[in-house]
């Protein structure tokens, strides 16, 4: 009994099946109106995930079927095929349920060695059948290999090569006997897609031997039950992922790499990374988004994460995470790329950072350049996406640093008597890119005498007020950050010269100097009466 069959190519009725069409292949992705003015749609689809590339899209003609792939990953191709060589059959025993001795079949399987495409023409035992086939495979990734060959004995008719991207194989089998081959390679990410041009009886390499000339349909075959019938005389292409919309095949999704290929790609395409490093407690960035040159429908993505610069030289003084991409089918670099960096508030709290000093900076012309990012402030974390990075250069995670300085000291009054209390009012201003909580001290007579705790943030002016006294006569200096001024004491006073200083309900310095004499007199006079 034959499976329901819908048909790529619609090259006639096959009798006794279901003819049906199918949607034409093409890309479905974002569109220029959809994104925004940066290029990225914040809220872009996460990638379609093939991971071990359990569907692939076949197209002939125009048209597309996504077809799964058979196995699991837990079993070899050649455990699929079962080449019979060592019962004498020379023929492939484990797919006898698909074979007919009218037909070749085209299969994909998921192996535990990576990703195959399958033949077997013919059908073994059935006492009819024969003929002749040929297979030219181009675009193929580097390391492919025929991991099955039937027929693999010495006096065979067969031929296998593969060399620089391309596959060839010429089989010639007789009635009661299959030929086939399984080429391995489909699980590697070096290559957008293969191309099989196959010939079938009088346009197959062997025609002009005597065979039976018997292969009446090419079919296609998915684990799922479905099948399909191929135009036996024009080209199939074949790529992991989905007929539609941007596929994702990913090779390595480690902590602190990450490396996938994107096929199909339209505007831009989205990895799922999940980056962070030891040491980097907090931080971690969650997803990638690169928009392509124009025209490149493929490429791959490699990233590494580091606490370590990837580049030479000074680099943003307090980095937490790097993040390095490559991509060896880039000639020209991407006009946007965005990465998406969650911030967890507690983890970095408890290493004294604050998720609101975060930012992004990016590495390109020779230097670190300061990266644009909108922040989601979440419950308990921060995400932050990036806006203005472009190209391939490193990314950093970094901390920014305020530059907090005195901008303005005054006082209340220049001159003032010994106990009057003044004012010392002092503007501070914050010349780096990050809010501070700046500890401000009043400094006199070289020691601190008052402190006070202010929010600063970046190019917004703060005043903070102090209020003190002075029970001697003289002029003292009254420092506050890196600023300076004087204030001068006039009339009697109650001290030396040395100066005395106090805050607001504070026991002037003079007062405690008196104490301590007479403190001193009364240890000296207990101590003469002890002798």
């Amino acid at each position: 009994m034959y499976q329901r069959v819908a048909v790529i190519a619609l090259v006639g009725v096959v009798l006794g099946s279901t003819v049906a069409a199918l949607p034409a292949s093409g890309a479905t992705g974002q569109t220029a109106a959809q994104a925004e003015a940066d290029g990225i749609a914040p809220d872009a689809a996460p990638p379609n995930e093939t991971g071990g590339v359990d569907t692939y899209a076949v197209s002939q003609n125009g048209d597309c079927v996504e077809v799964a792939a058979f196995g699991d990953g837990d079993d070899s191709v050649g455990d699929f095929y079962q080449y019979g060589s060592h019962s004498g059959l020379y023929s492939s025993q484990g797919t006898n349920e698909y074979q007919r001795w009218d037909e070749s079949q085209l299969f994909l399987y998921d192996g535990d060695d990576g990703g195959s495409v399958v033949f077997v023409h013919g059908e073994a035992g059935s006492e009819r059948g024969g003929g002749q086939a040929s297979v030219t495979m181009t675009g193929l990734p580097d390391g492919a290999e025929w991991v099955v060959e039937d027929d693999n004995y010495d006096t065979r008719n067969d031929n296998f090569t593969v060399e620089d991207g391309r596959a060839h194989a010429d089989w010639f089998w007789e009635e009661n006997r299959t030929d086939g081959g399984a080429l391995r390679g489909l699980e590697r990410g070096d290559y957008e897609a293969i191309t099989i041009d196959a010939g079938f009886n009088e346009d197959a390499h062997h025609a002009s031997l005597r065979a039976s000339l018997t292969v009446d349909t090419w079919r296609l075959r998915g684990a799922d039950g479905e099948d399909y019938v191929l135009d036996r005389s024009e080209p199939v292409t074949i790529r992991p992922g989905s007929c539609t919309g941007t596929s994702t095949q990913v090779a390595t999704n480690g902590s602190d790499a990450y490396a996938a290929t994107a096929r199909n790609v339209g505007d831009n395409a989205t990895f799922d990374t999940a980056l962070t490093t030891e040491n980097a407690s907090g931080v971690a960035v969650d997803q990638l988004a690169v928009a392509p040159p124009a025209n490149q429908s493929w490429f791959q993505i490699d990233l590494r994460a580091t606490t370590d610069s990837p580049v030479a030289g000074d680099g943003p003084e307090e980095p937490l995470l790097f993040v390095e991409p490559t991509s060896p089918q880039f000639d020209e670099s991407p006009d946007r790329v965005q990465y998406f960096v969650s911030l967890d508030d507690a983890e970095l709290a408890d290493r004294g950072i604050r998720s609101e000093n975060v930012a992004l900076f990016q590495y390109r012309d020779g230097e670190w350049h300061r990266v644009s990012h909108l922040t989601r402030r979440g419950s308990g974390d921060h995400v932050i996406r990036s806006t203005n990075a472009t190209g391939m250069g490193p990314l950093a995670v970094a901390v920014l640093q305020p530059d907090v300085r005195t901008q303005e000291l005054s006082l209340s009054s220049d001159t003032v008597e010994p106990g009057e209390e003044f004012e010392v009012r002092a503007t501070l201003v914050n010349e780096g890119p990050a809010n501070s909580t700046y500890e401000t001290e009043l400094r006199m007579f070289d020691e601190t005498v008052d402190r006070a705790s202010v929010v600063v943030p970046p190019n917004e002016p703060r005043t903070v007020t102090f209020t003190q006294s002075v029970e001697s006569p003289g002029t003292y200096t009254v420092e506050v950050g890196d600023a300076t001024t004087e204030i001068r004491v006039e009339g009697d006073g109650g001290g030396s010269g040395d100066g005395g200083v106090s805050a607001p309900g504070s026991v002037p310095l003079t007062v405690v100097l008196a104490g301590a004499l007479v403190a001193a007199l009364v240890v000296a006079g207990v101590g003469y009466r002890s002798r």
